[in-house]
């Protein structure tokens, strides 16, 4: 099967925060690209719920907030067998250059 992508995904294993209707998911991203996410979070969430994605600064700079966040749309959510995670995709809405530019700065770090 072709991939028809457009932008290539980069792999980065960083801690997440996914924000849902109040709730704080923490999760570990798999990978990126400029317009979504693959993470791991614990706790399924509905196709096409608005979510923010905090990405967090791994060690030694954990102490500090987070490294940037943006607004998205899950548009995958899947049991990962034999675990008791979820896969989450999420599609990225309402990108500021500067988001970008945190984006691509995360991509090749």
């Amino acid at each position: 099967m072709k991939d028809r992508r457009k932008y290539q995904r980069y792999q980065r294993q960083i801690p997440v925060r996914v924000k849902w209707e109040g709730k704080e998911l923490e999760g570990v991203l798999m990978d990126l690209s400029m317009t979504g996410a693959g993470c791991f979070i614990d706790k399924r969430l509905p196709l096409y719920a608005e979510v923010e994605i905090q990405f967090l600064p791994e060690e030694p700079f954990a102490g500090q907030e987070e490294m940037f966040h943006c607004s998205g749309v899950v548009v995958r959510c899947c049991k990962v067998s034999n675990r008791k995670e979820y896969q989450l995709g999420i599609f990225f809405t309402r990108l500021s250059e500067e988001i970008l530019a945190n984006i691509m700065d995360l991509a090749y770090y």
